[in-house]
This record gives structure tokens, C-alpha cells and sequence, in this order.
């Protein structure tokens, strides 16, 4: 049996270790990982145990890559992850992690997250500690985790009245036909019909 060592970090030292780039989706992958199986706040709850050979980014943090680790994170962001969650949820079209934000004061815990804009997702990073996933349409559903509530800030410029105007005035398709914006429902739909949550909400 490989020995067990204890490991305890804060967020930000990790993140200078892991150096990480936002736009990588393997950095994104690892930050989940973070917020859903090692252990938060409290290191005398319990410990999870991983193998190095799975975050290949943390084998400096230990000189034999054949051991296993227990990792207790200091979660000092402003933001941290629920420690005994009420619900589990994703949050789709991310942003910045306004709808996020309410429910994670509710007590749920964000166990999948996408955003496609690199600004948006530094700023995503800096307040919840987690990097979201790329584009939504490269993500297959099957890869995203069982949760209860599936949150969704999707684009509403090709539905709302104002975008609808705009884009009749530029002689653009709008609703379903706009083929950049408005296929994006579709993405959400299939998410809903291969995992099933509880509940969803969509707000745009």
C-alpha cells in the first residue's frame, strides 16, 4: 500500500503552482476536481484520496508520483465552495458567476461550469476559484455530472425585442434561425434530456 501524506495549500499557492492558463480546458478539468472531491475547510471531516497519474500538475507537490496524497485546501478566494452542499447545480453561459453566486448562498454546490469568454472566465477564477469549460456546443453532455438544478444565462439577443429590432434593421435572421446565437437553446436542451435534473433555470 502507497503511503498517505497529508497536504494542505492555500488556493492561490496552488494556483501559482499550477500556473494556470484559462483558456485550457485540462486546467478547467483540474479546478473541478478541486471543488468536488478534495477536502474543504475542515481537515478533520475527512480526507479524499487521489493519484497523482490523475493531476499530473501536482506531482512537484510530492517527490514520489507513485504515492498517494490527501490535499486540504484553504479556500481563500472570496467566494468558496459549500462545504456540506443542500442541492448541486450547473451553471451554463457562466459569465462572471452572478447566477452562480445566488445559489451558492443557498447552499449548492456548482459542480460544472462553462463560459466561452476569456475575461469573463479570469474573473470567474478569481471569485469561485474554478475555471469554467470552454464552448458549450464542444461539450458532450454525457461528460457533464449528475446535479439537481441546471442554470443557464443564455444569449437573448436573438430573441429579446431590442435584439430582434437590431438585427431585422441589419437584415440578419433572429429567434431560432440565427444560426450563431439563437441554436444555443439546443445545447441546453440536450443537457436537460441526457441528465435530468430536478429543475432548471433559464435567465436571459
Amino acid at each position: 500500500m502507497p503511503r498517505s501524506n497529508r497536504i494542505g495549500l492555500k488556493y492561490s499557492e496552488l494556483r501559482d503552482v499550477m500556473n494556470i492558463p484559462i483558456h485550457d480546458d485540462e486546467k478547467a478539468r483540474i479546478t473541478h476536481y478541486l471543488q468536488n472531491y478534495a477536502s474543504l475547510h475542515n481537515p478533520g471531516i475527512r480526507y479524499d484520496f487521489i493519484k497523482l497519474d490523475e493531476i499530473s500538475e501536482l506531482e512537484n507537490l510530492i517527490r514520489d508520483s507513485g504515492e498517494q496524497f490527501s490535499l486540504f485546501i484553504d479556500w481563500d478566494i472570496p467566494f468558496p465552495p459549500v462545504h456540506d452542499p443542500r442541492f448541486t447545480f450547473i451553471d451554463l453561459f457562466a459569465g462572471i458567476g452572478g447566477i452562480r453566486l445566488a445559489y451558492q448562498q443557498l447552499g449548492g454546490r456548482c459542480v460544472f461550469s462553462s463560459e466561452w469568454d476569456k475575461y469573463a472566465k479570469i474573473t470567474y477564477e478569481q471569485n469561485f476559484g474554478e475555471i469554467p469549460y470552454g464552448d458549450i456546443r464542444n461539450i458532450d453532455e454525457s461528460a457533464i455530472p449528475d446535479h439537481d438544478i441546471l442554470l443557464a444565462g443564455f444569449p437573448c439577443q436573438p430573441f429579446s425585442i431590442a435584439g430582434v429590432s437590431k438585427k431585422n434593421a441589419l437584415g440578419r435572421e433572429h429567434g431560432f434561425k440565427d444560426l450563431t446565437q439563437g441554436t444555443l437553446f439546443f445545447d441546453i436542451a440536450r443537457i436537460l434530456d441526457a441528465r435530468r435534473p430536478k429543475a432548471f433555470m433559464l435567465e436571459n
